[in-house]
């Protein structure tokens, strides 16, 4: 019995050493997947490493150029996008440390019949034949570039596959479910009712023909001013207004819309008031109980301690509240607002304007009766 469990033992150590030396030949040679710093904080999660003019990075698997890189390199007067890939042979201590580099395009890039050198050229550094120095010289895009290291001693192999990634240089609307108009003194626009919502697709373009990442947010704002104040009511209900000061529509928008993205979809919701019913709706109540409207929609009715406050004066008064209404009334049909949606990756964007329209609520017969002969 002992016998044979003596000879299982040496039958599981003769086994994993034969793993073990398996394990270490298939290794003899990898490629490191280890980002740079510059890289650990990046919207292109699918690329190991994305790449920037000058840059040294230890080689990976997948890597990228961008357009946004190439165009400052052209525009600087270089030549291209240079690189400098390391390659490390392990382990580390193998007599034989040559290799040799080589690049190609991949089998399904639809530019295989054109020379890979007048897109993308590279060489060993003298020096160090670990170390290739690479530069793109022009856009590539939906191709896929192969940059093979191999070992001399072995032949081991290890390959990156080198995309470029077409950056956005414009943003556009291509559909939407919301109506555009326009007026003399708003332009052209958006027209929503509350409570709706809308949905736009956003397009992105650049000079390359083909867009190879974006990371949109959306910034709602507005364009215009007109005058807001803060509603206080006092213990017999009587409303005031006071803070009143001439406001930036942006500064109010939270009230009337939100919008977010989800891919390349911008959805804005309306609310459930309009702009004149936040600065209208305005009531004041006389001390015989009596309820006033006001007819322009402005909430201009500021008055402190108004029933304790004896030197007030109603003429004044009313002419004040009456040049302001106006001058509301008469701003109201020039602001609106606006949806930006920018690409974070490009910076380029597209504003949106939009503001509601006053649709159909409602028809009622009036409260009266006709006798007809």
């Amino acid at each position: 019995m002992e016998k044979s469990l003596k000879k299982y033992k040496w039958l599981i150590l003769v086994v994993s050493v034969l793993l073990i030396s398996a394990i270490l030949c298939g290794t003899l040679f990898a490629c490191s997947d280890r980002k740079t710093a510059d890289n650990s904080d990046t919207h292109y999660e699918h690329y190991d490493t994305i790449i920037e003019n000058g840059q040294t990075v230890a080689f990976a698997k997948t890597m990228a150029f961008t357009s946004a890189s190439l165009f400052e390199a052209q525009r600087s007067g270089a030549d291209g996008v240079h690189v400098t890939l390391v390659a490390t042979v392990y382990p580390e201590n193998a007599e034989n440390q040559n290799v040799s580099w080589n690049i190609r395009w991949a089998d399904d890039a639809p530019l295989k019949n054109t020379p890979v050198s007048e897109y993308l050229v590279g060489s060993a550094d003298s020096s160090n034949s670990h170390r290739f120095n690479a530069t793109c010289k022009k856009a590539f895009l939906n191709n896929k570039i192969l940059i093979t290291v191999t070992t001399e001693e072995g032949g081991f192999t290890a390959t990156c596959t080198v995309s470029f990634v077409g950056l956005a240089e414009s943003l556009n609307v291509t559909g939407t479910t919301a109506s555009l108009t326009s007026t003399a003194k708003r332009g052209q626009y958006y027209a929503m009712n509350k409570n709706g919502t809308y949905t736009f697709n956003i397009g992105a373009t650049n000079s390359w023909g083909v867009v190879g990442a974006t990371d949109y947010e959306v910034i709602l704002g507005g364009n215009g001013e007109l005058y807001f104040g803060d509603e206080l009511t006092d213990e017999n209900s009587n409303s005031t207004w006071r803070n009143v000061t001439l406001q930036s529509i942006a500064s109010r928008i939270n009230k009337y819309a939100t919008a977010s993205m989800n891919g390349n979809t911008l959805t804005i919701t309306m609310g459930k008031y309009y702009v004149e019913d936040n600065q209208s709706q305005y009531t004041y109540k006389y001390n015989n109980g009596g309820v006033e409207w006001d007819e322009y929609h402005i909430n201009y009715y500021v008055l402190d301690n108004f029933y304790d406050n004896g030197t007030f004066n109603w003429e004044t008064f009313e002419k004040d509240y009456d040049a302001r209404a106006l001058e509301n009334f008469e701003r109201l049909e020039s602001v609106y607002f606006t949806a930006t949606v920018r690409d974070k990756l490009s910076g380029a964007s597209v504003t949106i304007p939009f503001f509601f329209r006053v649709s159909v609520e409602n028809v009622y017969l009036n409260n009266t009766t006709a006798k007809v002969n």
